[in-house]
């Protein structure tokens, strides 16, 4: 299927921070300035860049937990967070994405499994451009990226390791939490930057900092349905504003509009069928019969995941 453009079509995610308490956490400044994000209750809320960008030592995460429901768009976040590093945008560091289900199917430690990722020996999305070369390799014919080069650059803390779907290897779970201990421990990887996407809370991970996706203010669901119409063939404008009147005018279907992946399928079966489900069961059934109808529209959902 079509594939999401993480240049033009990302919908930039709003987290805020949770303690152990679930009391929202303090001490870090928005780099847009004070005010920034602040809303109705007094929390304030910032995106993961700036997170991981915060020039504070004694604030400045290396290691972050970032949790939200399913369809939140914690998988999208990572690979536009890996786009924008390895553009050379934002933060610098050197980005491995990992899904933790394909590392799982493999008997590699974490370490190895960089290594891999790295060398190219497997290849995970988005994929990675070569890091500036030795004299035996060329970004221009492929090659593969030394393992001194990243012995070195691990060494010196240059990695940002994005580890999606902490939740989704239930019987796997200690294992992976081992691997991470063992690998933040490890004397000389301390320095690297870690995130880890899971849909619930992760207990044992006491060193990292922990946040949580938002759910889409009315503003970010108007974007996010203009971005999404405008990536279709046969865009509609008149449907995106059709729905999105429907929607302010049916305070009872907030709830299922709450995040990409719902807000996605109520565009489709609003665009296909011009009715708004009223239950979140309804728009898994009404969504599937589209679907059904029209096997292109499955290519929609996926790109949400």
């Amino acid at each position: 299927g079509e594939k999401l453009d993480l240049e033009t079509s990302y919908l930039r995610l709003k987290l805020r921070g949770i303690t152990s308490r679930g009391i929202t956490s303090r001490g870090i400044t928005s780099s847009r300035g004070s005010g920034f994000g602040v809303q109705d209750s007094g929390v304030e809320v910032y995106e993961i860049e700036e997170i991981l960008n915060q020039k504070q030592e004694e604030v400045s995460p290396n290691l972050l937990l970032v949790t939200g429901e399913s369809g939140a768009g914690k998988t999208t976040m990572l690979k536009h967070l890996a786009y924008q590093t390895s553009m050379g945008k934002g933060i610098r560091p050197i980005p491995v994405f990992i899904t933790i289900t394909e590392w799982m199917e493999t008997n590699l430690s974490l370490v190895e499994y960089i290594f891999a990722c790295i060398s190219q020996e497997v290849s995970p999305e988005p994929r990675i451009p070569n890091p500036e070369p030795r004299n035996e390799v060329s970004p221009q014919n492929g090659g593969i990226c030394p393992l001194e080069f990243i012995e070195n650059k691990l060494a010196n803390g240059k990695f940002l390791i994005l580890l999606d779907g902490f939740d989704e290897e239930p019987k796997k779970q200690t294992e992976v939490k081992e691997q991470i201990l063992t690998f933040i421990n490890h004397p000389g990887y301390k320095s690297n930057k870690i995130v880890i996407t899971s849909r619930h809370r992760i207990t044992g991970l006491a060193n990292f900092k922990e946040f949580e996706i938002l759910e889409l203010t009315p503003l970010q669901q108007r974007l996010f349905l203009e971005g999404l119409v405008s990536r279709e063939s046969d865009f509609d404008f008149e449907k995106c504003k059709e729905l999105i009147m429907a929607m302010e005018q049916n305070s009872k279907i907030t709830h299922l509009t709450k995040n990409p992946l719902l807000l996605t399928l109520v565009y489709i079966i609003f665009k296909h069928a011009l009715v708004l489900p009223q239950r979140q069961i309804e728009i898994y059934e009404l969504c599937l019969d589209s679907m059904l109808k029209n096997s292109a529209l499955g290519s929609k959902v996926q790109q949400i995941e």
